[in-house]
């Protein structure tokens, strides 16, 4: 009866990992939440880094904290700069740690790499509390502002008229996830009769602001390849995940660089070294 149209945590951090792969990093360092959410994520991350090569550092953090000098202060201590920074914390509390760090000077830099949340991807919140923060990246979960359909763009218009921000992905998900239900009960005849209602939504395959939604692996179709992770039962397979970077102060997300993964680039590159513009 579960269906899910957000990626996993594991889907999302080897988009990021992928990148940092590619640029060639050798040391990173992980500033992780401490929560159910904050730790596991952050194990699949650091294991395909280090599955790699690469080697991390873990730093673990309590969500609400204000003031990360002492922990940022042993990340000066290093007698070399790690060459990206990777921020596994979510919320206001990664504005907190992005701006102290940017402050500081520790990144991002010509040497280190910063990769804040994705919440930066609401630049009215992010520029207000993280006025430093130029040039850092930050994973986008859901579709990208160039690849918006007239539905998005339309939910987009609404949102920013009410909430004065650009669309979070987890709205547009909220949103079609609305859409998905009322199509399944739609097809089905029925708002009542919950296995019907289920067959319907394994049937889906409908356009909406996230672009278009089916499921793979059903019941219709219920034998999974051998090494499919279990959680892409029900499981839209087919969520954009990107790495964005701002390289103007104040920009507006919708004009942030794209960076990867490649076929989604909208700017020529997979990196905009500090201090320049694509």
């Amino acid at each position: 009866y579960i269906f899910r149209i957000a990626p996993s945590s594991s889907m999302v951090g080897s988009v990021v990992t992928d990148w940092l792969i590619e640029l060639g990093v050798q040391d990173v360092i992980l500033i992780v939440e401490n929560t159910d959410y904050g730790q596991p994520a952050a194990a699949d991350e650091q294991a395909r880094l280090e599955a790699a090569g690469v080697t991390v550092e873990k730093l673990d953090v309590e969500l609400g904290t204000e003031d990360f000098v002492p922990i940022l202060s042993r990340i000066q201590a290093r007698p070399e700069a790690p060459d990206a920074i990777r921020i596994v914390v979510t919320g206001e509390t990664s504005f907190n740690l992005t701006q102290q760090m940017a402050e500081l000077g520790i990144a991002p830099t010509e040497d280190t790499i910063c990769v804040t949340n994705q919440i930066a991807f609401q630049s009215e919140q992010y520029w207000a509390t993280v006025p430093d923060g130029n040039y850092c990246a930050f994973n986008r979960v859901g579709i990208i502002p160039t690849l918006f359909n007239d539905i998005a763009t339309e939910v987009n218009a609404k949102y920013e008229e009410e909430f004065g921000d650009i669309i979070a992905s987890f709205a547009m998900e909220a949103y079609d996830s609305v859409w998905l239900l009322a199509d399944a009960m739609e097809r089905a005849g029925t708002y009542e009769d919950a296995d019907a209602i289920v067959l319907a939504l394994e049937e889906s395959d409908i356009e909406l602001s996230q672009g278009r939604y089916y499921f793979t692996y059903t019941s219709l179709n219920p034998d999974m390849p051998e090494g499919t992770p279990a959680y892409m039962w029900h499981q839209w397979p087919d969520p954009i995940v990107t790495v964005m970077q701002y390289f103007e102060e104040g920009q507006s997300s919708l004009e942030a660089a794209v960076v990867y993964p490649e076929v989604y680039q909208t700017h020529g590159t997979n990196y905009i070294m500090p201090g320049t513009t694509p």
